[in-house]
């Protein structure tokens, strides 16, 4: 069995979303098991416990950038999935919603014969959106009048 991971991020500007302060934060496992002041016993770490120095530095908790790019090539990579895996299977979205705590989807407008959804493909997501309570976000240029107009 592993040992236990221990990190100790010392003097950070905690930062929650009702408060902040400076303070250690002591993480185990992945799980922060305390905040406070001090929190390095005297004589220093003790063995196994990595200690990051972030004075000076906002420690934030830990988030998920839901704002995903299909297709979409980026300094060098491109994301997993292309638009027709990533288009299929509706489910997903429910799935996304319900378990994984996405609330948003963006469908593009813009970028005719690259991004661009068609008003059926829209009017789909919108409905699926209502349906399973997420928010419908679009890029709302017009991709058929900007092509011509190009």
């Amino acid at each position: 069995m592993a040992a236990p991971s221990r990190l100790l991020i010392r003097g950070g500007r905690v930062v929650n979303d009702d408060f902040s302060e400076v303070a250690d934060v002591l993480v185990e496992d992945g799980v922060v098991r305390a905040l406070g002041h001090d929190l390095l016993p005297p004589g220093g770490a003790p063995a196994g416990l990595r200690v990051l120095d972030a004075a000076g530095k906002l420690v934030l908790p830990g988030g998920i950038d839901t704002h995903t790019h299909m297709q979409f090539p980026f300094m060098g990579s491109r994301s997993i999935d292309d638009f027709h895996q990533g288009t299929k299977v509706k489910e997903e979205m429910k799935i996304l919603v319900q378990d994984k705590g996405v609330n948003s989807f963006k469908m593009f407008m813009a970028y005719k014969d690259l991004y661009m959804v068609t008003d059926l493909e829209l009017y789909e997501a919108f409905s699926r959106c209502k349906e399973i309570g997420a928010i419908a976000q679009v890029h709302a240029e017009n991709g058929d009048l900007i092509a011509e107009g190009a």
